[in-house]
């Protein structure tokens, strides 16, 4: 079992976030390779919900309901994606939501119509993570939360941001709708 925060994640949130690891992680370190394109890509917050009809809101346009409804073990999934290039760590991240199911004989994690989500413009897009924060919890409390860049160790991350903080505020857009306690989100 995997600690974050206290709370051990259990089985099926170890298996789908090490799944998307696999996916959607990229570690091109721009200390080596300090070109323009050089850029790494991490999963800093993942949230998890086991699919049922009364969660039809949060469904990608690109999914049919039908094509959960299908597995024995389906769920909707909201990830934060966050980058660091040879200018540092980016204080604003992309999120999008995803369908996926679990083969429940041999444990094999499968994104629901995977090219096109992947290949969508990111429902949230270019903001802010305090703003990426409250977005995410809309759905559900992530289970897991990587705001540094874990390609990096604290020494490279110094050398490459400035600092080693999880990440340097830049204000949400939305005070007003922010339901999130400082408190539960920022180090």
């Amino acid at each position: 079992m995997v600690e974050r925060d206290g709370r051990i994640m259990s089985e099926t949130e170890v298996l789908i976030l090490e799944s998307l690891k696999n996916i959607l992680e990229y570690n091109e370190t721009p200390l080596s390779n300090p070109s323009a394109t050089a850029m790494n890509i991490w999963i800093m917050a993942l949230s998890v919900l086991p699919y049922s009809k009364e969660y039809f809101e949060f469904l990608p346009a690109c999914l049919d309901e039908n094509q959960l409804l299908e597995s024995e073990q389906a769920f909707l999934v909201r990830v934060i994606l966050r980058t660091t290039d040879s200018e540092g760590s980016n204080g604003y991240v992309d999120g999008t939501t995803l369908g996926l199911t679990i083969d429940l004989n041999n444990g094999e994690v499968r994104l629901i119509n995977e090219e096109q989500i992947l290949g969508d413009s990111p429902e949230f897009h270019g903001g802010a993570i305090a703003d990426a924060m409250t977005w995410i919890q809309r759905m559900t409390k992530p289970f897991y939360i990587q705001y540094k860049d874990p390609f990096f160790t604290a020494s490279e991350r110094i050398m490459l941001n400035g600092h080693d903080l999880n990440f340097a505020r830049i204000p949400s857009s939305d005070k007003s709708t922010n339901s999130i306690d400082d408190d539960d989100w920022w180090p």
